[in-house]
């Protein structure tokens, strides 16, 4: 039995995640909401292959990202 403790609030990635996630993906890894998903995207660079509306980051941007952006007692978010 699983006890509350082994369960993760956010997914973390895993080794099979893919180097390029589009919206959907990211969405779906780190449950974040649709709004949130775009307000990433539209502050990291963007892989964009040529014939497809699609848009991509990287996972390592995507990861570095959330590293700058999470706060603990150490460091207090801005408001």
């Amino acid at each position: 039995m699983l006890t509350r403790a082994a369960i993760p609030l956010v997914m973390a990635p895993t080794p099979r995640t893919p180097a390029l996630l589009d919206r959907a993906a990211v969405r779906r890894h780190l449950g974040l909401t649709r709004v949130d998903v775009e307000r990433v995207f539209r502050d990291l660079p963007v892989v964009s292959l040529p014939g497809s509306r699609k848009v991509y980051v990287r996972r390592d941007d995507l990861e570095a990202y959330l590293a700058a952006h999470t706060y603990d007692t150490r460091r207090v978010r801005p408001c």
